[in-house]
């Protein structure tokens, strides 16, 4: 199981930084490239790793969201 990163970003731009500020910095020239422009607007505020005791109940709950989402499916086209 991978690492989950809670990141915050550094700025007042936070909407901004997540709907395309690094591209922007990318285009007009402040920034290299897009990871470049995204790691100078954000940073790792806390790191959370899975329990690895807890995986297979992590692939039982996981299963059940899968099975619940397949059962969904002609509920949801109806809406």
């Amino acid at each position: 199981m991978r690492s989950r990163h809670l990141i915050r970003l550094k700025s007042f731009l936070g909407i901004a930084a997540r709907i395309g500020l690094p591209g922007v910095a990318v285009a007009t020239g402040c920034v290299a490239n897009y990871e470049e422009g995204l790691a100078r607007m954000t940073r790792v505020k806390q790191v959370f790793d899975p329990d690895p005791v807890m995986q297979e109940h992590y692939a039982a709950r996981y299963r059940t969201y899968l099975g619940l989402t397949e059962a969904m499916q002609g509920f949801w086209a109806t809406q």
